[in-house]
């Protein structure tokens, strides 16, 4: 008998767990959608893995974001910058594809925005949860090689967050999140670093 009730014990006790994790999971996949919401990040598909169309991707990436940073400099939000970036997207393929020719390579490439699935990364101590999220998505040839990513808007890829260009857009972001996802984002060590660094654009104005 008292076999019988410590197999149903444990049995209740894996079932509590599994609800536990599972809702622990949804928690998670519905508060990377929130943080999804307010950031456009950056993609860019290599033509394949050989070392050739690697540093090719590399230029390319150098190439557009030399192009497109001083577009987004002066947006604040999200949705300015998505509108900026839409309104350039021709302009992008074409600064992509020059890259492309001065590389002398023999394929194209061509630039949307688009949702992609990008996994966990930290950029300058904010960890961004994997999910889908809306990116500037710069294809080059077949799109097979190994991937480069990072976060558009709030600008974490072309320069230095902390320049002066950039404290009104980071202050607005920061601004924009909920306690829960800024928790998310700075979830793991150096804890203090991550508070100056929000110190530094909540108290600029």
């Amino acid at each position: 008998m008292n076999c019988k009730k410590m197999i149903i014990k444990i049995g209740m006790l894996c079932a509590l767990l599994c609800v536990v994790s599972l809702s622990r999971q949804q928690y998670r996949q519905v508060l990377q959608q929130s943080i999804a919401k307010k950031v456009i990040r950056f993609h860019v598909l290599a033509n394949s893995d050989s070392h050739y169309d690697q540093q090719v991707k590399k230029q390319v990436r150098d190439d557009v974001g030399a192009y497109v940073e001083p577009l987004l400099k002066r947006s604040k939000d999200k949705e300015t910058s998505r509108r900026i970036l839409l309104a350039h997207l021709q302009d992008i393929t074409e600064v992509a594809n020059r890259s492309l020719a001065r590389q002398g390579a023999s394929y194209t490439a061509y630039a949307t925005l688009a949702y992609s699935d990008f996994p966990q990364k930290t950029y300058q101590g904010f960890r961004f949860p994997s999910g889908r999220y809306e990116a500037l998505r710069v294809v080059i040839g077949q799109g097979r090689g190994h991937n480069w990513w990072c976060v558009m808007y709030p600008n974490l890829c072309f320069s230095e967050a902390v320049k002066k260009e950039n404290v009104k857009q980071w202050r607005h972001f920061l601004k924009s999140l909920s306690q829960r996802e800024f928790e998310e984002l700075i979830r793991g060590k150096k804890w203090k670093v991550r508070w100056k660094f929000l110190e530094y654009f909540m108290e600029r104005g």
